[in-house]
């Protein structure tokens, strides 16, 4: 956190906990009914951080302020625009509903569930299956919110620049939906029930209505293996990506059910998927840049000059 957002924490703080209180107090809830908590995520964000208050009646989770702690971050602009637009249309996967804007940021309905990551590290091998499948039909149901889009060439083209995208993945690109897509669907950003279903997904910012869903399955899959594989810490990324890609693992069978389920439900080919595992690496590298944090601690570069020196070989199932 730089030094000017770093000072302007507590008094946004503040004032969020004032509108929080004015929105409650018009729903006739006494202030001294509503607690707060007040977090701001342990992220790589060197600058652009953002600010989080949620706010509890009677102890019960009730809103969540999301507030910027910098005058160039205009992205939660973005998000609200996104949640007000998908709360007007009938749709089948959850999300925040969106509440209210504030003087800075805006408020949102609280999703009380377990984080995705904890679900996963903490699950059966059985259940972690089912909570990718899970997380996978969570993208689908936001591809269907929308009809479907344009050339995926041009779509791609927004996300990030397609001069090294090498002939088998600019191939396999024109073979891909297109539709609404988050655009950021890390495990991190999903929510699960207790009955191991993903039951919400959060941070929309990114959020497309003419996207790339696909890029959204590779995230999800493919950013599970760092929790999948909790020795990678140690041993690195080199030992990961084996893991991943070249040792029979039960991760890669599952790895390819899910793949093969997104496939299938879509009418394209796993293999077409998965070769699109470069450009997804290089869209998390445009847009983990732009937001100001560093890139060289994570899997994104590492796995595209491995995954380019030893191209893979896809053997998906048809399990879906």
């Amino acid at each position: 956190m730089t030094a000017d957002e770093d000072q302007r924490r507590p008094a946004a703080a503040r004032v969020a906990r004032r509108e929080l209180l004015d929105l409650h107090a018009k729903q006739g809830v006494a202030t001294e009914r509503v607690s707060f908590r007040t977090w701001v995520p342990n992220s790589a964000r060197r600058r652009r951080k953002r600010l989080f208050v949620g706010s509890y009646v009677d102890d019960k989770p009730c809103y969540v302020a999301k507030v910027p702690l910098s005058d160039e971050d205009d992205m939660l602009t973005g998000e609200w625009r996104a949640l007000t637009a998908l709360s007007v249309t009938p749709t089948a996967f959850p999300r925040p509903e969106p509440v209210a804007q504030l003087s800075r940021g805006f408020a949102m309905s609280y999703l009380l569930a377990c984080d995705f990551p904890d679900a996963l590290a903490n699950a059966a091998p059985p259940q972690r299956a089912a909570l990718l499948m899970s997380g996978v039909d969570v993208i689908l149901a936001v591809q269907r919110s929308g009809p479907p889009g344009a050339d995926p060439v041009e779509v791609a083209a927004g996300y990030t620049s397609l001069a090294g995208l090498d002939p088998a993945a600019r191939d396999a690109l024109t073979r891909v939906p297109v539709g609404p897509a988050h655009g950021d669907l890390g495990p991190w950003n999903l929510r699960v029930g207790g009955d191991g279903a993903v039951v919400g997904a959060l941070d929309w910012e990114d959020y497309r209505s003419s996207g790339l869903p696909v890029l959204d399955v590779l995230n999800l899959v493919f950013t599970a293996a760092l929790i999948w594989f909790a020795a990678q810490r140690d041993r690195g990324h080199e030992w990961l990506f084996a893991q991943v890609f070249q040792a029979e693992t039960e991760f890669r069978a599952v790895s390819r059910r899910a793949i093969a389920r997104y496939a299938t439900q879509t009418g394209c080919q796993p293999a077409d998927v998965f070769a699109l595992f470069p450009l997804f690496c290089c869209w998390m590298v445009t847009r983990i840049r732009a937001q100001g944090r560093p890139t060289a601690h994570l899997f994104y570069e590492p796995f595209l000059e491995l995954f380019r020196a030893g191209r893979p070989t896809w053997t998906g199932v048809a399990d879906a």
